[in-house]
C-alpha cells in the first residue's frame, strides 16, 4: 500500500511538473520561455564562468567595475552552474533551471496543500490552479520575477511553520534546527531571487503571526520569543546581505504617477484580456486593451485577470471560516489586493480624451486627475523601505492571489468529504486549471523561436567578437538600457561599459569615466563626436561600436528588421563618415554595426592635439562657449528645412536660423560658421544679437570660404561681447536667390594678445 501510494504520489507530482513546463514554455534544448530576459540573465550567468566560477558579479559590462545583478541572482547563478560544470548553451542552462525553480515551486505548493490537509497528490493536482496563472507564466518577461510568483506558496508554507509549528517544538532539537535552517534558507532565496516576493513573503509573516499572537493560535509567549526573531533576524540578515551586495541599501525613487500607473485596475481583476487564456478567447468573453487607452504596460493587464479563483476563494473561506488558517489567508489576500491598487482606485480608468477624442495624457505615468479616488496608500510607498522600490504595484496582486488559491484548498477540502463534493470538486479544479491555459501550441512555437533567435545572435556577432577580441575594452554608442550588451560582451569574452536593466544602468554610470558618464542616453547628444573621439584618444576604451539596431528592442526580437537597420545606418552615416575621414581613426562598417578604434599608425603627438581640439569643442558649453551642430540639435528657423545633417534655405528670404537664446559671459570670442554654398548668388547675413534682438553685438555680410558642393568654414569673425547676455543669438539671413547649407556653428573663446591678426 505505501509503495502505491509513494508511486501515485510520484505520478501526479510529474505529471503537474510536466504541464507547469509546457505551459511556461521552459523545455531544454528545444525552448526558452521568453527572448529578452533570457539574454539579459544570460549574459550573467556566462560572465560568471568567465570571470572565474563561482563568482557572482559580472566581469564583461558595467565596467569599469564588476557588476552585481540587481536581482536575479539565485536563478543567474544556477544557470552559471549549468554552463561551467556541463557546458551548456546559455539558452539550455536558462531552460534548465526553469525546470529546477518550477520543480522547487511546485514541491513548496504542495507542501503548503498538505500543511492545510490535503494528500500529496491531490495536493499536486490543486498545486496547479495557482501554478497557471498568467501572473506566474505571463512574467516570464521578467525572468527571475515568475520564478518568485511561482515560489510564493513555499514561502507562505514556511511561514505557517515557523509560526504555528516551531513555538510548540524544543528548542535548539533537530527539528527546530531544521525548520529555522529552512526558514532563513528560502529568505535568502527570496531576497536574491526578487525583490517584490521578498517584501510579499515578510508582508505575509507580519500578517499571520499578528493574527496568531491576537487570537492566542500559539502561546504569546513562544510566539514573541520563538517565531518572531527568528522571522526578524531572517529579514535583517537577508536585507543585509543584498545591500552588501549590490552597494546599495536603495534605487532613486519613481514618482507616485509611476506607481499609480501601474496599479490593477478592479475591471481588469473581473474581464480577461484578449490574447492570455485561449478559453477565454475562444468563448469570446476576452476584450482587447492596449497601451493606447490605458497607463502602464501590458503586464498590468495581461497577468491580473483572476475572477473564478476570486469567486472560489471568497466562497472557500465561507465554508472553511472556523479553520485556523482561513483568517490569516483571508488577510493575506486583502493586503495583497490594497497595495496591488497603488495610490488610486482604479475602474476601467482610461485615458482621458476630449470633446474631440484627442488623447489628453500620454505616456504611461498616471496623474492623480485620471483616477477616481486615493486608496490611502500613497505614504507607505513613499517612505516605508522596500515598499518605495515596488513601483509596479499590480503585482501585489501576485500575493493575493497565493493566498486566494490558499482558501481555495480549504474549500476543496471541505468539500471532499462525499462522493458529489469530490465529484463536484474535481470539476471544479479541472475548470480552473483550463481557464488559466494559454494557446499552447502557439506559445510552444514562440519558445522554440526564442531558443533559435538566441543562436542566432551567436552567428550574427561571431565576427565582432573574433575582431574586438578577449577581454577588449568595449563602448557601444549611444549607451542605454543596453540588454543584448550583456549577451554580447559575455559570450564575446570582451569588456563593455553598457549594461542592460535600469537599475544595474543607475549603479554602473555612478563609476563611468565622465566622458562617458555625461553623455545624453539613448540618442547621440550635441558633442556625440567628440564624445567619441575622447574616449578613443584618451584610452577610455579599445573599440567604440556603433549599433545599426536597438539594444534594446533588439533583445525582445531578433534579428532586427531591414528597414530599421536601414534607418539606423543612415541616421549614423555622418559619424560614421567623420571618422573614415580621419587617418587617426580605423572604421569597420559592417551590416549590423560599425566598429571605430584609434589607428595602429597614430602618433602620439597626433593623439594628443586631436584629443585637445576634440576636448576644447566638447567643453564649449555655455555661458563660456557655444556650439550647435545641425544633425544633433534642433534649433528655430524661419525659412530653413532639416536635411540630415544640416538646415538648407528654401528660396524665401528671412531667418535660416536664429537663436538659441543661451545665456553668454561678456569678452572675446571667434564664430566660426560652417556648411555648404551651392550657389553663389545671393546675399548671406550673419548677426550676433541680444537683448531679444535690440543689441546687435557683430553683423557680416557675405561668407568667406565658398567651395561649391563641399563643407567648409564659411565664416571665422571675432566677435566682442561687450556685457553679458541671458539670450544670444547668432541669426543667419538669407535672401530668395541663396542655396545654402548650415551644418553647425561655434563660439569659442579667445585671448586678444594671441590672435594680433583678428583685432
Amino acid at each position: 500500500m505505501f509503495i502505491k501510494s509513494k508511486w501515485s504520489a510520484i505520478t501526479a507530482y510529474c505529471i503537474a511538473l510536466l504541464i507547469i513546463l509546457t505551459v511556461y514554455g521552459a523545455i531544454p534544448f528545444l525552448s526558452v520561455p521568453t527572448l529578452a530576459q533570457v539574454v539579459w540573465a544570460s549574459g550573467f550567468a556566462e560572465s560568471f564562468v568567465n570571470a572565474g566560477w563561482p563568482s557572482i558579479k559580472a566581469f564583461n559590462f558595467g565596467l569599469p567595475d564588476n557588476a552585481a545583478i540587481a536581482f536575479g541572482l539565485a536563478g543567474a547563478f544556477l544557470q552559471s552552474t549549468f554552463i561551467a560544470i556541463f557546458g551548456m548553451h546559455p539558452a539550455d542552462a536558462y531552460a534548465m533551471g526553469a525546470v529546477l525553480w518550477l520543480a522547487l515551486s511546485l514541491w513548496g505548493a504542495i507542501r503548503l496543500c498538505q500543511f492545510l490537509g490535503t494528500s500529496f497528490a491531490l495536493g499536486s493536482f490543486l498545486s496547479l490552479i495557482y501554478l497557471t496563472l498568467p501572473i506566474v507564466w505571463r512574467h516570464d518577461i521578467f525572468s527571475m520575477l515568475s520564478f518568485g510568483f511561482a515560489l510564493l506558496p513555499l514561502y507562505l508554507y514556511l511561514a505557517f511553520r515557523v509560526i504555528y509549528d516551531l513555538p510548540k517544538t524544543r528548542l535548539y532539537s533537530r527539528y527546530w534546527l531544521i525548520t529555522v535552517f529552512k526558514f532563513i534558507a528560502v529568505s535568502l532565496l527570496s531576497v536574491f531571487m526578487d525583490g517584490y516576493t521578498f517584501v510579499m513573503f515578510f508582508a505575509a509573516c507580519g500578517l499571520i503571526w499578528f493574527v496568531a499572537f491576537i487570537r492566542e493560535d500559539v502561546k504569546r509567549k513562544l510566539l514573541v520569543y520563538q517565531s518572531l526573531p527568528v522571522i526578524l533576524l531572517s529579514a535583517l540578515v537577508s536585507y543585509l546581505l543584498y545591500t552588501l551586495y549590490v552597494g546599495t541599501s536603495e534605487y532613486s525613487p519613481s514618482p507616485m504617477s509611476f506607481f499609480r500607473g501601474w496599479g490593477v485596475d478592479l475591471v481588469m481583476l473581473l474581464i480577461p484580456s484578449q490574447g492570455v487564456a485561449w478559453l477565454w478567447d475562444a468563448l469570446g468573453i476576452s476584450v482587447p486593451r492596449s497601451s493606447n487607452d490605458f497607463f502602464g504596460d501590458a503586464s498590468v493587464w495581461m497577468t491580473t485577470f483572476a475572477l473564478p479563483l476570486i469567486i472560489v476563494g471568497v466562497v472557500g473561506y465561507c465554508f472553511a471560516r472556523r479553520n485556523r488558517y482561513a483568517l490569516p489567508l483571508l488577510l493575506v489576500a486583502l493586503i495583497g489586493f490594497y497595495f496591488s491598487l497603488g495610490p488610486s482606485l482604479k475602474v476601467n480608468s482610461v485615458r482621458p480624451v476630449d470633446e474631440n477624442g484627442k488623447v489628453l495624457v500620454q505616456g504611461q505615468l498616471m496623474p492623480p486627475e485620471a483616477a477616481l479616488i486615493p486608496t490611502g496608500n500613497a505614504i507607505i510607498y513613499e517612505h516605508v523601505p522596500g515598499f518605495n522600490s515596488m513601483r509596479a504595484t499590480y503585482r501585489w496582486s501576485g500575493l493575493m492571489f497565493t493566498a486566494l488559491w490558499g482558501l481555495s484548498v480549504l474549500f476543496i477540502i471541505s468539500m471532499s468529504s462525499t462522493y458529489t463534493g469530490y465529484f463536484i470538486s474535481s470539476i471544479i479544479i479541472a475548470f480552473l486549471i483550463i481557464s488559466n491555459l494559454p494557446d499552447i501550441p502557439n506559445r510552444l512555437k514562440q519558445g522554440i523561436n526564442y531558443h533559435i533567435a538566441m543562436h542566432q545572435m551567436d552567428t550574427d556577432f561571431a565576427p565582432l567578437a573574433d575582431y574586438l577580441g578577449k577581454e577588449a575594452r568595449v563602448f557601444f554608442a549611444p549607451p542605454g538600457n543596453d540588454f543584448i550588451v550583456n549577451y554580447l560582451a559575455a559570450t564575446g569574452n570582451y569588456r563593455a561599459f553598457n549594461i542592460g536593466g535600469d537599475k544595474n544602468l543607475e549603479m554602473a554610470r555612478k563609476a563611468w569615466p565622465q566622458p562617458i558618464k555625461q553623455m545624453q542616453l539613448f540618442n547621440p547628444g550635441p558633442y556625440f563626436v567628440e564624445e567619441l573621439k575622447i574616449i578613443l584618444l584618451d584610452d577610455i576604451a579599445d573599440y567604440v561600436v556603433i549599433p545599426y539596431f536597438d539594444m534594446l528592442w533588439g533583445a525582445h526580437a531578433w534579428p532586427p528588421n531591414r528597414n530599421e537597420i536601414i534607418t539606423r545606418k543612415e541616421k549614423f552615416s555622418h559619424v560614421v563618415d567623420i571618422f573614415e575621414k580621419d587617418s587617426l581613426f580605423n572604421v569597420k562598417n559592417e551590416k549590423l554595426y560599425a566598429i571605430i578604434s584609434l589607428s595602429p599608425d597614430a602618433n602620439m603627438q597626433h593623439i594628443q592635439s586631436a584629443l585637445r581640439e576634440a576636448s576644447r569643442i566638447y567643453n564649449c558649453q555655455p555661458p563660456k562657449c557655444l556650439h550647435w551642430e545641425a544633425e544633433h540639435e534642433n534649433i528655430p528657423m524661419k525659412v530653413g528645412k532639416q536635411v540630415s545633417n544640416a538646415v538648407r534655405s528654401t528660396g524665401q528670404s528671412g531667418f535660416l536660423v536664429y537663436g538659441p537664446y543661451k545665456t553668454m559671459n561678456a569678452g572675446s570670442y571667434m564664430l566660426e560658421l560652417r556648411g555648404m554654398i551651392n550657389s553663389t548668388n545671393g546675399r548671406v547675413i550673419t548677426d550676433v544679437v541680444g537683448d531679444k534682438g535690440q543689441h546687435t553685438f557683430a553683423r557680416f555680410e557675405g561668407v568667406d570660404g565658398v567651395n561649391l558642393g563641399d563643407e567648409t568654414v564659411l565664416l571665422n569673425k571675432k566677435v566682442v561681447l561687450d556685457k553679458a547676455v541671458s539670450d544670444l543669438e547668432v541669426r543667419v539671413w538669407v535672401d530668395e536667390l541663396v542655396d545654402i547649407e548650415l551644418t553647425g556653428y561655434s563660439l569659442i573663446p579667445i585671448d586678444d594678445n594671441e590672435n594680433p591678426s583678428l583685432l
